[in-house]
């Protein structure tokens, strides 16, 4: 009988970083090879993927960590990858943050959000954003899910209510307002409008979600709707 693994073969794990024309660009992971297929997640430049596979335009990936740590599986299209010594140079769009209050454990320890009442991360705790989950419909009151790697290199996923995310450092990226869009103290509608910004106002973009995007303008803090920015 022949071996399923060919002991002299190569059986190395095949690394890659997802690599971008712009850092606040996100790769889409597919639930299949087609450009039409559902978005399971979006990945920030500067990533690492795992690679099973591959073909002339897509690429079969694994994105996770240790014990109980949150994974996806899924494609991307192969031209946003870097292998080698050109992944060592690609500049990365994942954003160093920290908890601003204690965020509680769900889903096996997978998931935390300040409602939940498992396993306590404390405020204070740094990690690495490097994605985040796709939402179905742009609902401004459902709260953006950042995909964060904690320095043990696990894997979890950060439910942002309220802002219990804040960023360590800053890109120096600016967004412009597509239209005249409220600028709020915390990512829900519900929360106090900041200054209303005027179509073309430039903000240094803080952090960039789904549905709300952690911005600054004149010294202030505060939380602009994606849907009304344009990104570089």
């Amino acid at each position: 009988q022949t071996r399923f693994l060919d002991p002299h073969g190569n059986h190395e794990i095949d690394y890659a970083v997802v690599k971008s024309s712009e850092r606040l660009n996100r790769l889409n992971v597919r639930s299949f090879a087609d450009a039409d297929a559902s978005v399971i997640v979006k990945l920030c430049a500067g990533a690492k993927v795992q690679v099973s596979s591959r073909t002339e335009d897509w690429a079969s990936v694994y994105i996770g960590g240790p014990g109980d740590s949150t994974n996806y599986f899924g494609v991307v299209q192969l031209e946003y990858l870097a292998f080698g010594e050109e992944a060592e140079n690609v500049e990365s769009g994942c954003a160093r943050v920290r908890l601003t209050k204690d965020v509680f454990g769900g889903n096996q320890g997978r998931e935390y959000r300040a409602s939940w009442d498992g396993e306590k991360l404390p405020a204070g705790t740094e990690m690495t954003v490097v994605g985040v989950e796709t939402h179905w419909e742009f609902d401004a009151e459902y709260p953006d899910r950042f995909v964060c790697m904690l320095d043990d290199g696990r894997l979890i996923v950060i439910w942002n209510d309220g802002g219990v995310l804040e960023p360590m450092e800053t890109f120096g990226i600016t967004a412009k307002a597509a239209s005249n869009v409220r600028m709020r103290e915390k990512p829900t509608t519900e929360a106090a409008a900041l200054r209303t910004l005027s179509k073309g106002t430039k903000v240094e973009v803080l952090l960039r979600g789904e549905i709300w995007t952690m911005v600054k303008y004149k010294e202030q803090t505060g939380y602009v709707m994606s849907r009304y920015l344009q990104f570089p």
